[in-house]
């Protein structure tokens, strides 16, 4: 039987470490206007150090792995399909289309470069779905393994530095084209990786635009939730176990973190959660995936990491330049 007492008593410090040094990352991002997920595993990885510390382990371990499942769970609550409809059918088509191309052709241009099967699913998903976040997710749902810190930490940078690149060059872009606010909404929501910058973006074009930009990322971050269901089903944790049908298989590689994920995104998506609940599930979602994210820095030897070295950011970059590309020619043919 588990001992609760003994756990917490393991964990608190190390816990605590973690939230404090979260809150740290969340007030600093505000002043430095650097973005707080990047933030955070860059001050996790400076603390490296306290990984060794007996009396932080177990609190460092729980919040790395704990919390990471917690705000990918809650992570369900963004989940709304009701704006939708307002985008038509061709521009989310086009959306969906280039973020299926992106993830299977990225995973094909990452394994090319080198890279294991589970870092290639890990980079593709992120750039083809909506950055951080989704690298969180996928990561979740793939095997534990000695270099999961190091490939999420190298992705969470990658896809920080792109989305804010792509976030400039984008609107450029999109002058330079002389692209209609329906094709600039689809770049910006359909192309760039955080939610945060792709509004931002689109918003720069105009009020039109930003509005498609936003709704098109929606449908991007609702994409979530199939390809984790296919991430762990075809190369989950269980996934080599053989099993009698489709749906004992889905059962079976089916964590928890992701069965609330999806009873979240189904209330969220029928609008039966109360708009109070959802905002402190959001709020909460995001301090899980900070303090997180802290932890995973401390956890992440940034030796190992450099003995990766430029080819995983270089597929990212090649993955991100064949999204835009697939965008414009959808748009160059819409239009």
């Amino acid at each position: 039987m588990v001992n609760i007492p003994s756990l917490i008593k393991t964990r608190i410090a190390g816990f605590a470490f973690c939230v404090l040094l979260g809150a740290l990352a969340i007030y600093a991002a505000e002043l430095l206007a650097i973005p707080v997920m990047l933030l955070a595993i860059i001050i996790g990885l400076c603390l490296h150090v306290f990984n060794r510390a007996n009396a932080m382990k177990d609190g460092i371990n729980w919040c790395a792995r704990g919390l990471l499942y917690a705000g990918v769970a809650l992570m369900g609550l963004r989940i709304d399909f009701t704006d939708l409809s307002q985008a038509g059918l061709i521009a989310p088509a086009l959306v969906l289309l280039t973020l299926i191309g992106t993830f299977y052709g990225g995973f094909l241009i990452a394994r090319a470069f080198g890279q294991t099967k589970d870092f290639s699913i890990l980079m593709s998903g992120a750039v083809a779905i909506c950055g951080i976040s989704a690298a969180a997710a996928i990561c979740a749902s793939l095997d534990d393994c000695e270099s999961r810190n190091e490939e999420l930490a190298i992705t969470v940078g990658g896809i920080t530095i792109l989305s804010t690149v792509t976030m400039i060059a984008y609107p450029i872009i999109s002058h330079f084209l002389n692209l209609s606010n329906l094709g600039a909404g689809i770049l910006m929501g359909g192309g760039i990786h955080n939610v945060s910058q792709a509004v931002g973006a689109g918003y720069a074009i105009s009020p039109e635009a930003g509005d498609m930009s936003v709704l098109l990322k929606l449908l991007r971050v609702s994409m979530l939730l199939p390809i984790i269901i296919i991430v762990s089903v075809m190369w989950g944790k269980n996934a080599a176990t053989p099993y009698p049908s489709l749906s004992a298989k889905i059962r079976a590689n089916s964590p928890p973190f992701l069965i609330i994920f999806l009873i979240l995104a189904t209330l969220s998506c029928f609008n039966l959660v109360p708009t109070t609940i959802t905002k402190i599930g959001n709020e909460a979602a995001h301090w899980a995936l900070v303090v997180s994210l802290v932890a995973i820095g401390i956890k992440t030897d940034m030796r190992q990491v450099l003995t990766i070295g430029a080819k995983p950011l270089i597929a990212m970059t090649l993955i991100t330049i064949i999204m835009a590309g697939m965008l414009l020619i959808g748009i160059h043919l819409i239009s």
